[in-house]
């Protein structure tokens, strides 16, 4: 395990409302206990903290993923007030083409693919009126180290980031579209779902929901029933995935336990729901719901495989509608563009994954290997184009 030592260093920044008191310190993997006792501090004073860089969360991550993941923790201070917190994580595998890469990522990321949170709607562990010097005053510190290639901020939504990554000049943005659909403007129209949905979606809705006949549908608000509708997610989402050679994000034992600790202990605090839709002993799909402040979101889910009446479907149907009848605002199916969240949304928020990397020999050797291979495929192509539009020879006939 990588350790980093407990360091104080006067913050440096320029901004012109940033604190003239404010001093940066670098806490160790081993300091856990202290920082996070701070990161309750700011939470407290927030009143409630995105769920993602919440302490339930942070913390539930660290007990599952802090012995594989190296890590530290930045704490910025005001006047001895704790105002921020970050957790860092240096990736595990992250690579670029041929070369390792020595990454600091912001917030729960950094795993190894096959034990990935994949973590978004990733956010700030800080008060808002000083977020801005929070995130300056990092990159300030960060960049008096040498010992890393990139920085990355993995999944935030695209308003949250500051000015200074949004329009840096050298960051390099990826952004995913995170489809939803507007419960609130549902609920001022007194309309229920189905009437908010297209009409071929409507149709297809109300046809097999008759095909199911009569089915029953589960929201868990307590552990021990999320525990139990978990149980059939893992088995009918491996069960999808391996039927086409495909191992499953279950797989991962380290990843399953993650969420089975974070069902004890988000679904008592109303932060995270499971649901099932049932027709008789057949169990036809589950969903796992993140809920954060009002929002909805549906990080994973399973379904019966080979069915004629898209169980996973009615499955967000119902979820949504049961959403829509307990008050919260949206309801998110997270990054993605597939066909089934177009259907059953009307608004898109974007996030966005930004990397900032130094200078490095290997960025442009992969650099140049790569638009050698985009050359090399476009004169293949003309080559191609070429032949195909040569008129074919006829022989002659004697």
């Amino acid at each position: 395990m990588e350790s980093v030592t407990t360091d104080e260093r006067p913050a440096e920044t320029s901004r012109a409302d940033s604190p003239t008191s404010a001093t940066w310190r670098w806490y160790s993997s081993q300091d856990r206990s202290q920082v996070l006792s701070r990161w309750e501090q700011v939470e407290k004073q927030h009143g409630a903290l995105p769920l993602l860089a919440s302490r339930a969360w942070t913390e539930t991550w660290l007990d599952h993923y802090g012995d594989l993941v190296p890590h530290r923790y930045g704490v910025l201070e005001v006047a001895g007030r704790c105002v921020g917190v970050m957790l860092l994580t240096r990736g595990v595998d992250d690579r670029d083409g041929l070369f390792r890469e020595r990454t600091w990522h912001c917030g729960t990321a950094g795993e190894p693919s096959a034990d990935s949170v994949f973590i978004e709607y990733n956010n700030f562990a800080c008060l808002p009126e000083f977020l801005g010097s929070f995130v300056q005053t990092m990159l300030s510190q960060l960049m008096q180290e040498s010992d890393w290639d990139a920085l990355k901020f993995d999944g935030f939504p695209e308003e949250q980031l500051p000015d200074v990554i949004r329009q840096g000049t050298d960051w390099t943005l990826h952004q995913k579209s995170a489809r939803w659909f507007d419960l609130n403007k549902a609920r001022e129209a007194q309309h229920e779902v189905l009437l908010n949905l297209g009409d071929s979606t409507r149709k297809n809705i109300r046809q097999n929901i008759r095909k199911l006949g009569d089915v029953q549908f589960e929201w868990a608000e307590t552990a021990e029933h999320a525990q139990d509708i978990f149980t059939d997610l893992v088995r009918l989402h491996q069960a999808r995935w391996q039927s086409v050679g495909q191992p499953g994000c279950y797989s991962s034992e380290r990843f399953t336990q993650f969420h089975r600790a974070l069902i004890d202990r988000l679904v008592p605090r109303g932060e995270m729901v499971l649901s099932r839709l049932s027709s008789g002993q057949e169990v036809l799909g589950c969903s796992q719901l993140l809920i954060d402040q009002g929002r909805v979101m549906v990080y994973q889910g399973g379904r019966v495989a080979n069915s004629a009446a898209s169980p996973g479907l009615i499955t967000d149907f119902f979820s949504m509608q049961e959403s829509l009848r307990r008050g919260y605002d949206a309801f998110d199916f997270m990054a993605g563009d597939s066909i089934h969240k177009q259907r059953l949304t009307n608004r898109v928020t974007t996030l966005t994954w930004a990397q900032w990397r130094r200078p490095r020999w290997k960025y442009r050797v992969m650099s140049g290997i790569r638009e050698f291979r985009r050359q090399l495929a476009s004169r293949g192509q003309q080559t191609l184009d070429q032949t195909e539009a040569e008129p074919a020879t006829i022989p002659a006939v004697h």
